[in-house]
């Protein structure tokens, strides 16, 4: 029996790293992505620091890994981020995404899952939001993941690229190995702590956000379930 390859980007991150571990645990061979060095070394994850390459840098790493299935968790993580530097955004979200989508087309990569998140439907009815609600992002940050889906779903229709978008929403959860407390966490689940890797964070649906508005959440556990699918 073949064991399947799968390259995880942003795999130090908050969603990378437990998406990296869990595909381990379940026998895959991973290859993980990121600048940065993880918190801890995971059994069955090779970790190739560096950041988003070029399309003939990106296309030789999934030829040289032999990597069947990529999960796309990496780039600039929230719109809290670089907020001064809007060229860095889409350089890391947008241009970054393209190369690796069309890397992983040429080396024909078996399925190619893109984390991206609900801020690219911008203001939005209360929760659930449906998969086809129109794409109206309020910030730069949104916009650059809106992009993502529209140009995963555009390689998907024209070049056979199987291809899934995620649109993850304030996920939470503990913080693997580190200590922190978090206003969304708490308002989540209803304690006023700090957690650690561990701890059961009860899930939620979402919190109020002034009178009238809630902000959906997503459980960092379910964003693992969602990648096995």
């Amino acid at each position: 029996m073949t064991i399947e390859t799968v390259m995880v980007t942003g795999s130090s991150g908050f969603i990378g790293f437990p998406v990296a571990r869990a595909l381990a645990e379940t026998g895959r061979q991973v290859v993980g992505l990121d600048p940065v060095s993880p918190v801890q070394e995971l059994s069955g994850v090779t970790t190739v620091q560096e950041v988003l390459g070029d399309v003939r840098q990106m296309s030789e790493l999934l030829r040289a890994r032999k990597i069947e299935v990529v999960i796309h968790a990496g780039g600039i993580s929230g719109p809290m981020l670089a907020q001064d530097d809007p060229y860095a955004i889409c350089t890391a979200n947008v241009i970054g995404t393209v190369n690796l989508i069309e890397a992983a087309r040429r080396e024909g990569v078996r399925r190619f899952v893109y984390c991206s998140s609900a801020a690219a439907f911008g203001d939005t009815p209360p929760a659930p939001v449906p998969d086809d609600a129109p794409l109206q992002p309020i910030n730069l940050y949104g916009a650059t993941k809106g992009a993502g889906d529209l140009i995963l779903a555009a390689y998907r229709a024209k070049h056979g690229l199987e291809g899934i978008s995620l649109k993850l929403s304030s996920v939470y959860g503990p913080a693997d190995g580190l200590r922190y407390s978090d206003d969304v966490v708490e308002r989540a689940s209803g304690a006023s702590r700090a957690f650690r890797l561990g701890d059961r964070v009860p899930p939620a649906l979402s919190v109020r956000v002034g009178r009238r508005r809630r902000h959906p959440l997503c459980d960092r556990s379910d964003i693992d379930g969602a990648v096995h699918l």
